[in-house]
């Protein structure tokens, strides 16, 4: 009997009503969730798949909809959006996956402005491999991501100084005395936070990481370019404007440099 025979798929159908059920405590859901990923292979195989990628879908799309972004990489909420992006990332290129490829599009052009920087990058791999793939036809969303991409690389300079600023750890009691607004409208890149909490006579520290918004994230800086590039090639004709205007913005960003203060503080030297 084939692996795919001994888990029915009746089980996988039990993990995506546990992820639905808006009172099934959030431990109980990645634990859905993690199995759900784990036997992703086996799911695809399996002869109910088109059935199962219908439901499994509209369940996923309605978590990332109504979930709120996290920036602690440790929270539940935060593994179980992640692998939830990852599976639909895994999703085999397919005709049964077409009619729902605006749909993911849409949703993805979402998670690109509000989430943060970890599933932001699965969201970008995801709207490439479903362009290069279908060619959906033009629509409006596309010019408003472009002119989202634009708005980063324009505002870049004005954050140059807070990026290159040597990046310390955050040290608190507690996560609840964070101001999160300030601090990601400060973050680049992943923060560590040190949670020193007094146990009687002895202390006990947790570190967590914070992660930035993706609109500020360096690492999603990077990856952009390429669908820029991917957008231009498919919708030539309808984003030529667009494109047009990113190009001096790139070459503004390539000669974007430190000062000599900053450099001197990145430097080995600094540190020894």
């Amino acid at each position: 009997m084939s692996s795919v025979e001994n888990i029915p798929v009746n089980t996988f159908r039990n993990y995506l009503n546990i992820l639905n059920d808006i009172s099934a405590k959030e431990e109980l859901k990645l634990k859905a969730a993690q199995e759900l990923s784990e036997h992703f292979e086996i799911i695809m195989q399996s002869p109910a798949y088109p059935s199962f990628l219908e439901n499994s879908l509209k369940i996923f799309m309605r978590i990332l909809q109504d979930g709120e972004p996290q920036f602690i990489q440790e929270n539940t909420m935060q593994h179980i959006r992640k692998l939830i992006l990852e599976m639909i990332h895994r999703l085999p290129i397919t005709e049964s996956l077409r009619q729902h490829v605006k749909s993911i599009i849409t949703m993805m052009l979402k998670i690109l402005k509000t989430d943060n920087e970890e599933n932001v990058l699965v969201s970008l791999r995801i709207i490439i491999e479903l362009h290069k793939h279908f060619r959906p036809s033009f629509n409006p969303e596309i010019q408003l991501f472009l002119g989202y991409v634009k708005d980063i690389y324009t505002n870049l300079p004005n954050h140059l100084a807070a990026i290159f600023e040597t990046s310390s750890d955050i040290w608190v009691c507690d996560l609840k005395d964070l101001n999160f607004e300030v601090l990601l409208s400060q973050a680049y890149s992943v923060k560590t936070i040190h949670v020193e909490k007094q146990l009687d006579s002895n202390s006990q520290q947790q570190l967590y990481n914070l992660l930035p918004r993706g609109i500020l994230s360096l690492k999603v800086l990077q990856e952009l370019p390429i669908i820029v590039v991917l957008m231009y090639q498919i919708y030539k004709n309808a984003v030529h404007q667009e494109v047009s205007e990113f190009i001096p913005l790139i070459l503004t960003t390539i000669n974007l440099q430190p000062t000599l203060t900053q450099r001197k503080l990145w430097s080995p030297a600094h540190y020894q």
